[in-house]
Order: structure tokens, then C-alpha cells, then sequence
């Protein structure tokens, strides 16, 4: 019994499922302050994988042809792999890995490589992978090629029918599925945003009368402008905005001394999803291309900030210590129309330590912010700081511990020292400062912030802006980060600005907020929710089947408004 590989792959399996339920009740108790909340939620989902890795070996016991049994047993050793990746890359990120992931992922080797040469520092550590990987993969082979014929048990097979049937009875749906679900479930879920639209479909979008629209006398101003994309920055880091977590005590005393936007959304939920409506001022809403890429489908947009403001004088740089060859980041940034760009390759970070993504720290990329403002310059700036040192796993520079709340902690400090050198350098006299978030903190979220924002607290993100024209006082209107373009270019332009119904501008003033904000979810890619005033809506994303879901009179125009920005016209 204790040579048998089927034993062995079993064990390996059952030491997986252990793990995940273990991991979610740690994350349980640590982000929801909750006994019980995940785990036993995911049971289910857990049971009817083992139930299908068991079906599959009970096919491999009866075939009569050799090469179909030890075909099942690939099949078995392929699930096993998937829940260890996919198990691997939830305890790093806090993201599921799906079909479509993989595939955009294969082609990121020297970020892979990156990750795995700080996950192995030491020789040691090496050999240990090595050793491991060896091990499974004999393990893994002796099961495959034992395909001796057998005949079990008529009540196995019985079990796994009624099994898979309970399960799918007793699973939850929340907005918590999609930690719950198990690996399979996540992998192979149908992604319908991909769907393309019929060209009469199409047409027939196009081919509608442009909406009304607002207008009004741009500000013509030509301040500096700084845009801090803070990594992951969330509404429970802040007492100020929450009054869940005082991780952010800089953050917070900055806010108070500018405009203070507390009802502010995320579009996104990851940070090319970010990036892509703060820069190109549309909703990162899934186009339907299969699988191309966040940054391919916005390689074209309508307008995008650089761009916008080029045509008012301003010079455009995006730095990050981060790597800007990952997803194709650098050249969408090029495409897009910054004049330069800068990642973790700039000879300024040589010799730094690097951590996610092969990036320097914060206090390096905002060191390298005030190095490049003291370059003589004839036009004004607008310059795009995207910090990576919050990305999950979140490791605190200055110690090395594995904790959120030490590595926010030291974020904070080194955004609060920059802040105090532009100050002290005459910065706000003539320029402003646009902190705010790419996304929400990818974790689960924690009854606290769900009674604060209900669903819409995964996409709640704080932002302050400080600086010239903006006097301390707090902003409770609706913005998004896709109004962001619309705002830089109602302030620095001149003559009469239009925007539509679903964009708002909040510079150099709130003038408008937009009728409906569009948003996305971790827990469904296949949907767009709408947060319109008080009132939600969500959008099933499927090609000419596009509908709203449940909707009791929606707004007339919200529909056309999603096919056109899906279709690459922008906003009607």
C-alpha cells in the first residue's frame, strides 16, 4: 500500500484541499475578523473536485484500451498541477487563475522569472524547489503509467454521481465565489465578455444619433501636475475615510490640508484596468476580443490624457520602479502618447534591493520624482508615479516582515516625505497633486467595509488633491477615475468643453458628476455594474445578447452607452 502512486496522488490532492480551506480560514479571521466565514463555505466547492479527480481515476480503472486509461490519468495529474498553480498564485496576488490568465501569462517569462528569483533567493531555496518539483514529478509519473485494469466498487461510482448533484445544491453564491470555488470551477467558467457583436449589431450601435451633451468654459489654466497611482490603496487602510484601519496617518493629514473626495470608484479592479481609465478616461469594459490583453484592447482609445494635454504644452513622463515590459505596459504607454517612460531598467535604481516586479521601493521612485522636477524644463508637467511597493505580498522594505499593515505603514511614511519636499521646494505654487488608488486592495472584503458601501465597496477608493486653486474642504459628489481626462482637460484647456451624461469633471472644480459610473468586479468578469446615484445596475456583458440583469427602469441610455464604449467609440 505504501508504493501504491494512486495513494500517493491521493494524498497529494488531499493535502491541496487542506491547505486552501486552511489558508481561507487564516484570511477569514485576519481581513473579516470572522471565525468559519470562508472555509466552510468552500467545502463544497472543494468535495465535488475531489469527486471529479476520483471520477476520472474510476474511468481509468475500467477502460479495456490502454492508451484511454492512461489518459485519464493525465487528466487527474493536469487537475492536480492546476490546483497547486492556482492555489500557488491565490496566495501571492489574491487573484483565481482562469483559462484566459494563463494564457495571457505564458508570454510574461522574465516577470515570472523575476518573482521566482525573490521567492528563491538563496542556493538553498533553490535546490529545496528542486528537489520538490523532482520528487512530484516521479510521483506524478509512476501514477500515469500504472494503468493496470481494475474494477471497483459499483458504490464509488454511485457516490460520485450523488456527490457532484449535492454539492451543486448546497454551494453558496456571494461575492465571495470566487475564493470559494475550486479550481476547476475557476479555470473553465465561461467568459461570454469575450462574445463578439454581430457586424449588423454593430451597425446598427454606430450607426444611432449622438447624445446630448453638457458644456462649459474650460479654465485654460497650465499648472504642473503630479498623479500618484498608489498601489492598491483602499478605504479600510484610512481612519480618515473609513475609520476601519489607521494605517495611513500621512495620507490622512495630507487630505485634510486638500480636496477630500470621499465617494470616489475604482473602474477596475487590477492595475491595467486602472491605468487604462485614468489615462484614457474610459471604463476598462472587457472589449470583445478573446483574449487579448487589457492594454491591447485599449491600444486605440477615442482621447487619452498625454495626448490631451500635449495639445496645451504640457511634457508627459510615466516612471515606476516597476517592470513596464510586463502585460506590454512601456509600449501601450508609448502608444498612448507619453513623451517618456521609465521602469525598473532606469540606471538611477542600480544597485537598489528589488522586491515585486523587480522594482525599487517607493522612497527610491519618489527620490527619482524630485530628481527629474529639478531638471530645467520650458513646459509645464504632467508626470504619472505608479508605486509598486503595496502590491501583494505586501513586504514591508524596511524589515522584511509579510505584513500588510507594516508595508502600508511604510508607504505612507515615504508618500508623506515626498509631499513635504515638493512643499518645501515651492511645488504648490504652481502645480497639484492627484493621490489616489489603481484599484482596491485585491482581498477579500470585511463585513465593516460591506456595511459601510455594500457591494460597492470593492470598488470605493480614496482620493485627495492638494495644490494650487484647491482649498481644504471635503468633495461628496460621484467621481471615477475616468473622469479624470475630462477634468485635466476642462482645466488647462480654453473655449467650451463638452462631456456626456456619463462623465463627470472635477477640475479645477466639481462641475458635473457623471449620471452613471461604470465599474467592474473581481467576482464577475463577465458583468459591468453601473452605480447611478442610489440606485445599481448590472450589465451581463454577451455579445448582441447584452442585457441588463433584473433591472427595474434603468437609465434609457445606459445600454447604447456600454455597446459604444465596447465597440471602441467612446462615450456617445
Amino acid at each position: 500500500m505504501a508504493r501504491d502512486p494512486c495513494l500517493h496522488i491521493a494524498l497529494i490532492v488531499l493535502a491541496l484541499v487542506a491547505f486552501k480551506l486552511y489558508s481561507l480560514e487564516i484570511v477569514s479571521r485576519s481581513y473579516l475578523a470572522c471565525e468559519w466565514c470562508l472555509s466552510n463555505k468552500s467545502v463544497p466547492h472543494e468535495t465535488e473536485f475531489l469527486l471529479i479527480l476520483l471520477a476520472l481515476h474510476l474511468m481509468s480503472c475500467v477502460s479495456r484500451w490502454r492508451i484511454v486509461r492512461r489518459g485519464f490519468r493525465v487528466l487527474v495529474v493536469a487537475a492536480t498541477l492546476l490546483a497547486a498553480l492556482d492555489l500557488w498564485v491565490s496566495q501571492q496576488f489574491w487573484v483565481r487563475l482562469t483559462a484566459s490568465q494563463m494564457f495571457e501569462f505564458m508570454g510574461e517569462s522574465n516577470a515570472i522569472g523575476g518573482y521566482l528569483q525573490q521567492a528563491l533567493p538563496s542556493i538553498w531555496a533553490k535546490l529545496a524547489a528542486v528537489l520538490a518539483v523532482s520528487l512530484l514529478t516521479l510521483v506524478f509519473a509512476r501514477y500515469a503509467m500504472d494503468d493496470k485494469r481494475r474494477l471497483p466498487p459499483i458504490f464509488l461510482y454511485l457516490l460520485v454521481g450523488f456527490g457532484v448533484v449535492g454539492c451543486e445544491l448546497v454551494e453558496t453564491k456571494e461575492y465571495h465565489d470566487n475564493f470559494l470555488q475550486n479550481s476547476l470551477q475557476v479555470f473553465f467558467s465561461p467568459q461570454t465578455s469575450s462574445v463578439p457583436y454581430s457586424k449588423e449589431f454593430a451597425s446598427s450601435i454606430t450607426g444611432q444619433a449622438p447624445q446630448p451633451k453638457a458644456c462649459n468654459a474650460a479654465s485654460g489654466l497650465h499648472n504642473d501636475v503630479i498623479l500618484v497611482v498608489f498601489e492598491s490603496l483602499s478605504m479600510y487602510h484610512s481612519a480618515l475615510y473609513s475609520g476601519i484601519h489607521d494605517w495611513m496617518p500621512e495620507f490622512d493629514a495630507l487630505s485634510r490640508t486638500g480636496v477630500r473626495y470621499t465617494n470616489f470608484y475604482a473602474n477596475g479592479v487590477t492595475s491595467e484596468q486602472g491605468l487604462v481609465a485614468l489615462l484614457t478616461g474610459e471604463p476598462p469594459i472587457a472589449k470583445p476580443m478573446a483574449t487579448k490583453t487589457m492594454f491591447e484592447q485599449f491600444r486605440t482609445p477615442e482621447q487619452t490624457v498625454p495626448r490631451v494635454l500635449h495639445d496645451q504644452g504640457y511634457h508627459s513622463s510615466f516612471l515606476t520602479t516597476g517592470n513596464l515590459g510586463f502585460m506590454g505596459k512601456g509600449q501601450w504607454l508609448k502608444d498612448i502618447g507619453f513623451d517618456e517612460t521609465e521602469g525598473h531598467e532606469a540606471a538611477f535604481y542600480r544597485g537598489m534591493k528589488r522586491y515585486n516586479f523587480d522594482a525599487a521601493p517607493d522612497d527610491a521612485l519618489y527620490a527619482r520624482a524630485l530628481d527629474r522636477l529639478q531638471q530645467p524644463r520650458t513646459q509645464p508637467v504632467f508626470m504619472t508615479l505608479e508605486t509598486v511597493t503595496t502590491h501583494l505580498p505586501n513586504v514591508d522594505p524596511e524589515t522584511g516582515a509579510h505584513s500588510q499593515e507594516a508595508t502600508y505603514r511604510y508607504a505612507d511614511r515615504q508618500l508623506g516625505q515626498f509631499v513635504r519636499q515638493l512643499r518645501n521646494r515651492g511645488f504648490f505654487d504652481h502645480g497639484i497633486l492627484i493621490i489616489t488608488a489603481d484599484h482596491r486592495a485585491m482581498v477579500p472584503m470585511s463585513a465593516q467595509e460591506r456595511a459601510l458601501y455594500g457591494d460597492r465597496a470593492f470598488v470605493r477608493v480614496p482620493m485627495t488633491i492638494l495644490g494650487t486653486g484647491q482649498t481644504p474642504r471635503v468633495e461628496t459628489g460621484a467621481f471615477s477615475q475616468a473622469d479624470l481626462l475630462p477634468s485635466l482637460r476642462n482645466a488647462t484647456a480654453k473655449g467650451q468643453q463638452c462631456v456626456g451624461a456619463n462623465q463627470g469633471v472635477f477640475l479645477p472644480s466639481a462641475v458635473q458628476t457623471a449620471q452613471c459610473i461604470l465599474t467592474n468586479r473581481s467576482y464577475n468578469a463577465n458583468s459591468v455594474y453601473a452605480h447611478c446615484g442610489s440606485r445599481d445596475f448590472t450589465v451581463a456583458l454577451n455579445g448582441d445578447q447584452t442585457a441588463f440583469v433584473d433591472a427595474q427602469q434603468p437609465p434609457p441610455d445606459l445600454l447604447h452607452t456600454v455597446h459604444s464604449l465596447r465597440l471602441g467609440r467612446g462615450f456617445p
